[in-house]
C-alpha cells in the first residue's frame, strides 16, 4: 500500500529519477515532470 503520492518537478533528469527511486523504496507513489508546464500538459492528457 502506498504511503501517499508525491509530484517531483525538477529540470535535472538524474536528480529527479534518483529522488523518485528513493521515495518509491519508502513506499510512495511518484509522478515526475521536468517543468511545471510539463505537469500541466500531463494533466490534460
Amino acid at each position: 500500500m502506498s504511503k501517499g503520492n508525491i509530484l517531483i518537478i525538477d529540470d535535472e533528469d538524474e536528480l529527479r529519477v534518483l529522488l523518485a527511486r528513493v521515495l518509491a523504496l519508502e513506499g510512495y507513489k511518484t509522478w515526475e515532470a521536468p517543468t511545471a508546464h510539463g505537469v500541466r500538459l500531463a494533466l490534460l492528457h
